[in-house]
């Protein structure tokens, strides 16, 4: 269960969605969510940094290219 609340999480924040959005979707199709708190608990502890070292990988990157 714990691997499904964390892909839940990874795929919201990478989709560009938000948790209330996501919290309806599942409301209108009678299925169960996690907590908002739980859900934001795991997007900062696994999900955060991983987005961010990408991003300055990236940019870093593209900087050295158009230097």
């Amino acid at each position: 269960m714990a691997c499904r609340v964390e892909m839940l999480s990874t795929n919201i924040l990478l989709s560009g969605n938000n948790y209330c959005k996501i919290a309806l979707l599942f409301q209108f199709m009678k299925m169960g969510m996690v907590a908002q708190s739980t859900f934001f608990k795991i997007q900062d502890t696994y999900c955060v940094e991983p987005v961010e070292q990408f991003w300055e990988r990236n940019r870093a990157d593209v900087l050295t290219l158009l230097s």
